[in-house]
């Protein structure tokens, strides 16, 4: 059995996707440049998945690697091979010039075990349950303008859902490819990307639903007014039968906030110094930085207790 294959084996035992989805990760997303992993007697025991992302960051974009589906066998475990595995993994990002490694913990146990390999709270969001009764909108057949996206063959929703995204100080891109791929992958689910555009056929909004176990949520929604907003919400409740919605968004204050990802600077001299030109006021020097602690580091770059920095629609 060759590696890949062991790597798939692995995943079914340690995760509970389907096969379908299973199917369509090493299909379409899977590549051998992108896994870590350590092997026993030539079998593979521990393995992630390191995919790479571009993230907006003091007005530059950066090279960020996003760590995916970390897993160890059952009977391998409580013998430090995860932490292994991440220390390898943190030399091969270094190697291909990630400034960052970030990361969705599976459960809340998880945070404290990822804090003690480095890595911090950076990335929160807000959800709100909301009711279709509370959804205002001003003219009811809104709704008819209110499509479920299949394709983007000519590109258009892509550019529109990127440029948003770039307008974001702090904030985790996707690629065309990974954008068309959310296209695909949604239904698997039983989820849906809607898409409302004006009477121009200009895109004004495109949101990312998905369905799991009756619990209706609104992963991501980009809109230009909130007329569009409330289109695609009440057409998300429409398209599920429901009655109620959970409404994902970035956080805009640090009350009312749910921890999501985390992250650890891992190339800290270009860091460092770029966040240093950036900043008009700071009195802190590149000394003391360079010095400081992995947690508090990352925190302060990434600007955490203002809940900056965001990441949606990340295969979790």
């Amino acid at each position: 059995m060759d590696s890949k294959e062991q790597i798939k084996q692995l995943w079914k035992t340690c995760f509970d996707d389907s096969d379908e989805f299973i199917r369509f990760f090493f299909d379409q997303i899977y590549n051998e440049k992108n896994v870590v992993s350590i092997k026993e007697s030539g079998k593979v025991v521990s393995v992630m998945q390191i995919l790479p992302y571009e993230m907006t960051w003091c007005n530059t974009i950066i090279p960020v690697s996003y760590v995916y589906a970390a897993c160890t066998a059952p009977e391998m475990r409580n013998r430090g091979l995860m932490g292994k595995l991440i220390e390898k993994a943190h030399k091969q990002m270094l190697e291909r010039g990630d400034c960052m490694s970030i990361l969705i913990p599976a459960n809340s146990s998880l945070f404290e075990y990822y804090r003690k390999q480095g890595y911090t709270e950076v990335f929160d969001h807000t959800q709100s349950s909301i009711s279709i009764k509370d959804i205002d909108l001003k003219n009811e057949h809104e709704t008819d303008k209110v499509n479920i996206l299949k394709k983007d063959d000519d590109g258009k929703w892509f550019h529109f859902f990127d440029k948003k995204l770039r307008q974001r100080s702090i904030c985790v891109l996707h690629s065309q490819t990974d954008f068309n791929r959310l296209l695909e992958e949604y239904p698997l689910s039983g989820g849906q990307v809607v898409c409302i555009a004006d009477d121009n056929e200009d895109p004004s909004g495109i949101a990312f639903i998905a369905n799991h176990s009756n619990r209706v949520v609104v992963k991501e929604l980009i809109a230009t007014n909130t007329n569009a907003e409330s289109a695609l919400l009440r057409s998300a409740a429409l398209l599920n039968n429901t009655e109620h919605l959970y409404y994902t968004k970035p956080s805009s204050q640090r009350s009312n906030t749910k921890r999501y990802g985390m992250g650890i600077i891992l190339n800290r001299e270009y860091m460092i110094k770029q966040w240093l030109k950036n900043q008009t006021s700071s009195t802190v020097k590149y000394d003391e930085l360079m010095v400081m602690d992995s947690g508090d580091l990352t925190n302060k770059l990434m600007n955490y207790p203002e809940r900056e920095a965001y990441f949606s629609l990340m295969l979790d």
